[in-house]
C-alpha cells in the first residue's frame, strides 16, 4: 500500500518517539534495578607481604619509612636447588618468606591435606583471620551470618610443584580440590560458617578490585551484610618465571620505577591482603572502627580497544568517570590516586592521561592531585596487586599521610611533560582530615583489558566505640586464649609488651574491652585483672612462663561449664562495699529501703558498705553484739539485700546457675534468686523475729536447690562440685570454698573480677557485654600462628596412593 509522504514522515516521527520511550523506559528499569549508592565501611584490613610484614601496622610501617621490600629471599630457594642469592622463579623480586608455614590444628584441617593444599589457600585462611580480628569481629558473632566471600589467586603454581616433585599427578588427600581455586572461597566460607555469596573472581591484575566492586554491590543490594575480599599471589615454580619474562616487560633488578625516567618495566612481587567491609550505617550501629569509606566504583573492558594487551585510555577514562558518577562526588575532588603504575613506559603514560583527563578540569589550582603507587615498595603481585594498593589507600587516609613513590627522580620521557597538578610524591606529604571531605582513587588494569577503579572517601569522624569509663582505678579483667597452650602464652606476652609500650589509646579499659569483645574466644584461657598497666603486665609476664594464680589465671575450657552458686551465712562485705556504686545495686536497695524503714527504722540505700567491710577487715563484729548502728534485724536485712546483689551480679554476667547451695541467711536470698519470692517477702521474712523459716524444697524454679543446715556441710558439698570439674563454683556468701574471692584480699573489686576470670578459665561464658557495655576498639596483637611445615612429599611408601572418590 502506498503511504503519501505526509503520512510517512508522520509515521517515522512516531516510530522515533515510541524508540525513545522505549528507551527511557530500558534506563528506567536499570536505574531501578541498580544497587543504591549506599557507602561501605571498610572496617578491618589484613596482609602479608615481603619482610615478614604482617597486618596494617607493620605494612604501614613500611610504607612511611619507604621500605624497599625487593630482594627478599626464602626457604623455597634452598629447597628448589637454586644457587646462592637465587630465586626460584629464576627472576628477583618482592617475594615472601616461609610460604611453606601453616597452621593447620587451629583451621582443623588434617596435616596429610594441609600439605597439598595450595599455600595461596592456606595464606588466605590466616589473613582473613587476621582481617576480622583487626575489624574486631570475633569468630561468635560471624558464624551464622550472611558475610560473602570474594577471593582471587594468582598462579597454580603449587599444582606444578607437586607433579615435579612426585613425578605424577598428585592423587592423595582430595590434591585435586585442594589445589581449585573455587575451592579456597568455599572452604573459607565454610571454616567461618558464613552463608553469603563465595566467589572466586579471575580477571587478571584487575581481579582485587572487581572483586570488592562485587562485593560492594553485593552489600548494597542487601544479598549479604559483610564480606570479606581477598587477593593472593606466590609464583612458587620456575615455569611461572619463565612465563612472565616472555612477555618482555621485566625490570632486571625487579623493582617497579613507576613514572620514574628509569623505569623499566615491573618485577615479581608476592602477598596476600583481605579486607573486611560492611555498609557504614551498619558499621556505625556496631559500633565499628572505620578505617575509610568505599563511596563508589565501577568496572569495564577495553573492548575491541587499540590492540590486546594495549591499554586502552579511553576505557579508562570511562571507567574513572563511572566510579566517581558512582560516587555521587566531582572526579576533580579527588587529591589522591593509587594508581596501577606497573613500570612500563607505555601502561604509565596511558594511565597519567587517563587521570589528566578525567580528573584535572575544574580543579582548584591549589588541589593537586597526588598520584603513587605501592608497586615500588612491593613490586607486582598481579592479581593481588590491587587489593595492597586498596589497603595502603585507606591507611592513607586513616594516618592522614601520603608516603613517598620509592624510585622517582624524574618523569620518563613517554609520559611527556606532566600537568601543574599532576604531584609524584618524591618524599612523604602530608594529608590531615580537614573541613572538605578526603576522596582518593584506587585503579587496576589487567593486560586483557579488564579496568577497575574505586573510589574510596574519609570515615565518619568517631568510630570505634566510646572510650570505656576508666580513672586509672577501675579494676578490669582481660581475658587471654588460644587454640592452644603456646599460643595463648604468646599472645600474653604480645599483650604485656603492647601495655608496657603504650601509646595514644592504649589504656587497660580499652584493651580489657577490645579482648573481651573484639576477639574470639578459644579453649586455652588466661585471664588477667588488675588496676593499672603495670599491674596487668605483671600478670601477663607470668601467664606467658606459665605461671598462674590470683591475678593471673589459666585453664582449658574443655567442656560446657555452668555455675554453681553458694550462699552462706554471712555477707561478702568488701566485694558489696566495691560494687555498691552501680546502678543495680543502688535500684536494689532504693527497692528494699521503705520495706526496711518500715520495720526497723534503718534506710539501706544510705548504708555505710565501706565501713562495713573495714570493719570485717578488721575483725570488729558485723552482725550481732557490738554491731553498731545497726541492730540485728536490720543487719540481717543488710546481709541479704547483699547477698541478693551479689547473686543479681552473678547471674548478669554468668547467666542462671545449673544448682544453688545454701545455709542460714543464705536461704532467703536464695529463695528470691532463684525460688520465686518476692523481695517484700523475702525482707519480710528476714525480719521476722524468729528470723528466716525453712521449708525450702530441694528443688523450685529453674534451678536446683539444695539447703543445708550445716555450713560445713554445704562447704564440703561446694569443693566436691568443684573438683568434679563440670560446675564453676560461686561463692555469694561466707563459705570459705576454695579457690574461691579471698574475703579478707586487699582490692575486693579485684578479688571479684578474679574470681569471674578463673570462671572463665573452666568454661563458663561471660557475658562481656555486661561487664563492658562500652569500649574503644584498640589494635592488639595478631593471633600467633603456630606454623607448621606442609610441603609437598612422597606418601609412605613411595607412591602416591589414588584420591578416593568423593
Amino acid at each position: 500500500m502506498d503511504i503519501d509522504p505526509a503520512h510517512r514522515v508522520l509515521l517515522g516521527r512516531a516510530l522515533a518517539t515510541i524508540e525513545d520511550l522505549e528507551a527511557r523506559l530500558r534506563r528506567a528499569e536499570r536505574d531501578r534495578a541498580a544497587p543504591v549508592a549506599v557507602p561501605i565501611a571498610v572496617v578491618g584490613v589484613g596482609c602479608r607481604l615481603p619482610g615478614r610484614i604482617r597486618g596494617a601496622a607493620e605494612f604501614w610501617r613500611a610504607l612511611r619509612d619507604g621500605a624497599d621490600l625487593v630482594g627478599a629471599l626464602d626457604r623455597r630457594t634452598a629447597e628448589a636447588g637454586a644457587s646462592p642469592g637465587g630465586y626460584v622463579t629464576g627472576l628477583p623480586g618482592a617475594y615472601l618468606d616461609d610460604v611453606d608455614r601453616f597452621d593447620d590444628e587451629f583451621f582443623g584441617i588434617p596435616p596429610g591435606e594441609a600439605a597439598v593444599m595450595d599455600p595461596q589457600q592456606r595464606l588466605l585462611l590466616e589473613t582473613a583471620w587476621d582481617a576480622l580480628e583487626h575489624a574486631g569481629m570475633p569468630r561468635e558473632t560471624v558464624r551464622g551470618s550472611v558475610t560473602g566471600v570474594f577471593l582471587t589467586l594468582g598462579t597454580h603454581d603449587y599444582w606444578q610443584v607437586g607433579v615435579s616433585r612426585l613425578g605424577a599427578a598428585p592423587r592423595r588427600d582430595h590434591a585435586v580440590l585442594n589445589n581449585s581455586h573455587s575451592t579456597a572461597c568455599a572452604r573459607m566460607s565454610h571454616l567461618l560458617g558464613v552463608r553469603g555469596p563465595s566467589l572466586t573472581v579471575d580477571a587478571g591484575c584487575s581481579s582485587a578490585l572487581l572483586a570488592t566492586h562485587l562485593a560492594a554491590r553485593s552489600l548494597r543490594t542487601g544479598e549479604c551484610d559483610a564480606a570479606l575480599v581477598g587477593a593472593v599471589n606466590l609464583m612458587m615454580a620456575e615455569s611461572s618465571g619463565a612465563g612472565i619474562a616472555e612477555a618482555g616487560s621485566l625490570s632486571p633488578d625487579g623493582r617497579c620505577r613507576t613514572f620514574d625516567a628509569g623505569a623499566d618495566g615491573y618485577g615479581i612481587g608476592e602477598g596476600c591482603g583481605v579486607v573486611v567491609l560492611k555498609r557504614l550505617v551498619d558499621a556505625e550501629r556496631d559500633g565499628d572502627r572505620v578505617l575509610a569509606v568505599l563511596s563508589g566504583s565501577a568496572v569495564n573492558h577495553n573492548g575491541g580497544g587499540p590492540g590486546y594487551g594495549v591499554p586502552a585510555v579511553s576505557a579508562q577514562r570511562e571507567v574513572i568517570r563511572a566510579a566517581y558518577e558512582d560516587a555521587g562526588v566531582p572526579a576533580w575532588s579527588a587529591t589522591y590516586v593509587e594508581s596501577h603504575g606497573t613500570g612500563t613506559p607505555m601502561g604509565d603514560a596511558a594511565e597519567l592521561r587517563a587521570l589528566a583527563a578525567e580528573l584535572l578540569p575544574g580543579r582548584p589550582a591549589d588541589r593537586p592531585l597526588v598520584v603513587g603507587a605501592v608497586k615500588t615498595n612491593v613490586s607486582h603481585l598481579f592479581a593481588a596487586s590491587g587489593v595492597i594498593g586498596l589497603i595502603k589507600t585507606v591507611l592513607c587516609l586513616h594516618h592522614g599521610e601520603i608516603p613517598a613513590n620509592l624510585h622517582f627522580t624524574r618523569p620518563h620521557p613517554d609520559l611527556g611533560p606532566l600537568p601543574p597538578a599532576i604531584v609524584i610524591p618524591g618524599a612523604a606529604r602530608p594529608w590531615p582530615r580537614g573541613g572538605e571531605r578526603r576522596v582518593a582513587g584506587v585503579s587496576a588494569f589487567a593486560a586483557g583489558g579488564s579496568n577497575a577503579h574505586l573510589v574510596v572517601t574519609d570515615p565518619p569522624a568517631a568510630t570505634g566505640g566510646e572510650p570505656a569509663a576508666d580513672d586509672g582505678l577501675r579494676p578490669v579483667l582481660v581475658p587471654v586464649s588460644a587454640h592452644d597452650e603456646a599460643a595463648s602464652r604468646a599472645l600474653a606476652s604480645g599483650l604485656a609488651d603492647l601495655l608496657e609500650r603504650g601509646g595514644p589509646g592504649i589504656t587497660p579499659a580499652d584493651v580489657a574491652y577490645t579482648a573481651a569483645r573484639r576477639r574470639s574466644h578459644h579453649a586455652h584461657r588466661g585471664a588477667v585483672t588488675g588496676r593499672t598497666a603495670g599491674d596487668l603486665v605483671t600478670a601477663l609476664r607470668r601467664l606467658a612462663e606459665g605461671r598462674s594464680g590470683p591475678a593471673a589465671r589459666a585453664g582449658r575450657a574443655s567442656v560446657a561449664v555452668r555455675t554453681a552458686w553458694c550462699l552462706g551465712a554471712g555477707a561478702d562485705w568488701p566485694v558489696m562495699a566495691a560494687l555498691a556504686g552501680g546502678e543495680p545495686v543502688r535500684r536494689l536497695l532504693a527497692e528494699a529501703a521503705p520495706l526496711v524503714a518500715a520495720e526497723t527504722g534503718a534506710d539501706p540505700a544510705a548504708a555505710d558498705w565501706a565501713e562495713l567491710a573495714a570493719a570485717h577487715r578488721s575483725g570488729r563484729p558485723v552482725l550481732g553484739p557490738g554491731a553498731a548502728p545497726y541492730d540485728p534485724a536490720a543487719a540481717r536485712a543488710l546481709t541479704v539485700l547483699a547477698q541478693i546483689a551479689l547473686g543479681r551480679w552473678w547471674r548478669s554476667l554468668t547467666g542462671e546457675p545449673a544448682l544453688v547451695l545454701c545455709t542460714g541467711l543464705g536461704v532467703p536470698a536464695a529463695r528470691h534468686l532463684v525460688g520465686g519470692w518476692s523481695l517484700e517477702d523475702t525482707i519480710k521474712s528476714v525480719l521476722a523475729d524468729d528470723g528466716p523459716d525453712g521449708g525450702l524444697p530441694d528443688e523450685g524454679g529453674p534451678s536446683a536447690l539444695r539447703r543445708y543446715d550445716d555450713p560445713a556441710a554445704l562447704a564440703a558439698a561446694a569443693s566436691e562440685l568443684a573438683r568434679g570439674g563440670r560446675h564453676g563454683v560461686v561463692e555469694i556468701g561466707l563459705v570459705r570454698v576454695p579457690p574461691g574471692p579471698d574475703p579478707g584480699a586487699d582490692d575486693p573489686g579485684t578479688s571479684v573480677l578474679d574470681a569471674l576470670g578463673r570462671l572463665y578459665c573452666r568454661g563458663v561464658d561471660v557475658r562481656w557485654d555486661v561487664l563492658y557495655p562500652t569500649g574503644r576498639h584498640v589494635d592488639l596483637p595478631p593471633y600467633p600462628w603456630a606454623d607448621r611445615r606442609h610441603w609437598w612429599s612422597p606418601p609412605p611408601g613411595g607412591r602416591d596412593a589414588k584420591e578416593p572418590r568423593e
